[in-house]
């Protein structure tokens, strides 16, 4: 899954049919776990299934974006309140990782892998571990997105200053405060990148776009 997922993101399945057993042949495996990643990106949102003829990428739909940032929204800021409260080391962390983020600008994968960490590491104290793997499904679908709009766009980096607001109101102690600026960060980027969708800019990056919703 891993290994498909990373030829996603270097665009090199863009517009072709995807099969198993071509997949298993180019990366040296058996076709039953290709098949098996290939059914868990379907339900994650990163493939769509053919109808028995095989896999494609799933087109960028400003709808599921637009979705997402309000389930990723709500369930972040949920855990955030769920978790216990956040301890000086961690936000020493968290600091740490907002800097690795700006530091990182112009290197669209690395920039998500530390976004990624950090929002691991913002919600680590939450006892749900149920809730803390579907939230790493849901930011899993939303990376090509942002993705997209990193390159497609020529955007070096992500903004990080709802990073810092979240962390200013842990250090504040305040933990619902800092929930609501994690839900208002995880509501806007996801707008914007839908109003990019929805002017039309992935043509132009040779990016598959939906008009409707999936």
């Amino acid at each position: 899954r891993l290994a498909i997922l990373q030829l996603l993101e270097r665009g090199e399945l863009e517009g072709a049919r995807l099969r198993d057993t071509a997949l298993a042949a180019r990366l040296g495996v058996s076709r039953t776990p290709v098949r098996e990643a290939l059914l868990d990106l379907v339900r994650t949102g990163e493939l769509a299934s053919d109808h028995g003829h095989g896999f494609r990428v799933a087109p960028l739909d400003p709808t599921e974006i637009r979705e997402l940032g309000q389930i990723l929204g709500a369930l972040e800021g949920l855990a955030l309140r769920m978790s216990a409260p956040v301890a000086l080391s961690r936000l020493e962390v968290l600091e740490r990782a907002i800097a690795a983020i700006d530091a990182a600008r112009g290197d669209a994968q690395r920039v998500l892998d530390l976004n990624e960490a950090w929002h691991v590491a913002l919600l680590e104290g939450c006892p749900n571990g149920r809730l803390r793997e579907h939230l790493a499904d849901l930011r899993g679908t939303t990376r090509r997105y942002v993705l997209a709009v990193l390159r497609g766009a020529g955007r070096l980096g992500l903004a990080t200053g709802g990073h810092r607001r979240v962390l200013a109101a842990l250090r504040a102690g305040d933990q619902a405060a800092a929930a609501r600026a994690l839900e208002e960060q995880l509501l806007s980027g996801p707008d914007e990148l839908a109003g990019w969708l929805t002017r039309g800019a992935p043509q132009a990056a040779g990016i598959p776009r939906s008009t409707g919703s999936r």
